[in-house]
């Protein structure tokens, strides 16, 4: 507790001091709750002390979700005392491991960390695809919350939104499938931009969608800009714009500027669709358990998860891959969640139609 504290205070003091942004990789602002007594902090602890528990991620090994999944690892295993193990249960864009999760004993010993907002898109869109209700899992946290790029290969006929925007032939589009977030993000803005371009779906996880885009398999593709860094760092990709909120300066550093969407709005149906969907960005990526856990044990992994957030070498791996740390604490982060089941009746026709076409 001592040494969280310490964190938290140095980070208020360089932010006073340095006017540091807090959209940075950087400790967590916001605080766990607190609304358990000691006793049941130590009842918690001596639950977890030795227990396994089963880390899901719904995705192929070696993206994204499974970098940061294995990453928080070491540091959640320090501040529960039990054994995580990750457990990858890929399948219709994040819902196979979604339900794995949700179907899943609510003793605490099984989380995910979810696509909370490709969850409530096919919620909202096609609720016989799932086996879940997004708003009765337990939250243990939202861990980040990064704009996505839209990127198409380095060195290729594609280099800057102009040259998509002018293309004469219908561009590919790289995808796992509706169930997706980015499927959402992709459909979105290729209405909203009136962009020559159609979804080709099918991949399994966006590793796989961004070898597509550097063997030219397809044109382009859309991802979170931190999982994508290290092959806009290699030279393979190139970013075109991003879509949620602002890029923080340290990533800018690293990537240079990249526009946004919204610069490329002509009409006001476009500049719906682009606020909805960055604000659904805020959703992305949560831990999350199964409906149940009690509630000393969500608030005690919820805890470890902050902690860990806040462990200064997390904190130091994660800025060199230009991940970004935005921690909500569970009960916020399904407050947002519900307020985000409201999606403007423009972006569902976007999806609709771009889900028709793969018929």
């Amino acid at each position: 507790m001592k040494t969280r504290l310490w964190l938290m205070t140095l980070y208020i003091f360089l932010v006073m001091a340095l006017g540091i942004s807090a959209c940075t990789t950087a400790a967590p602002e916001k605080k766990a709750e607190e609304k358990t007594t000691i006793t049941e902090k130590d009842e918690a602890l001596e639950f977890y002390k030795g227990k396994t528990v089963r880390f899901v991620v719904p995705y192929s090994p070696g993206g994204g979700y499974d970098v940061i999944a294995r990453s928080l690892v070491p540091y959640l295993e320090k501040y529960t005392e039990a054994h995580f193990i990750v457990e990858n249960i890929p399948g219709a864009g994040g819902n196979v491991g979604a339900e794995n999760v949700f179907k899943s004993k609510p003793d605490g010993l099984t989380i995910g960390i979810l696509n909370n907002q490709g969850m409530i898109m096919t919620q909202l869109f096609d609720p016989t695809l799932i086996r879940f209700n997004i708003v009765e899992y337990s939250n243990i946290g939202r861990v980040t919350a990064e704009p996505v790029i839209m990127y198409a290969k380095a060195g290729g006929n594609l280099q800057s939104m102009e040259d998509v925007l002018k293309s004469e032939s219908v561009l590919k589009v790289g995808m796992l499938g509706p169930g997706d977030n980015l499927f959402l993000t992709a459909a979105g803005i290729i209405e909203a931009l009136d962009m020559p371009a159609e979804l080709i779906s099918g991949y399994p996880g966006q590793t796989d969608v961004e070898l597509a885009v550097i063997r030219q398999e397809v044109d382009l593709a859309f991802g979170s800009v931190g999982s994508r860094y290290p092959m806009v760092e290699a030279g393979e990709i190139k970013p075109l714009i991003f879509i949620g909120g602002e890029i923080p300066k340290f990533l800018k550093e690293k990537i240079g500027d990249v526009p946004s969407a919204k610069n490329y709005v002509t009409t006001k149906d476009g500049e719906i669709i682009i606020k909805a969907l960055s604000n659904l960005q805020n959703a992305q990526r949560g831990i999350m358990g199964p409906p149940g856990i009690p509630e000393d044990r969500r608030l005690f992994l919820e805890n470890a998860l902050l902690n860990s957030l806040s462990e200064p070498k997390l904190i130091e791996e994660w800025e060199k891959a230009a991940r970004i740390i935005s921690f909500l604490p569970g009960n916020e982060y399904k407050n947002l969640i519900k307020e985000l089941m409201n999606v403007p009746e423009v972006l569902s026709k976007a999806y609709n139609d771009a889900v028709k076409a793969l018929e």
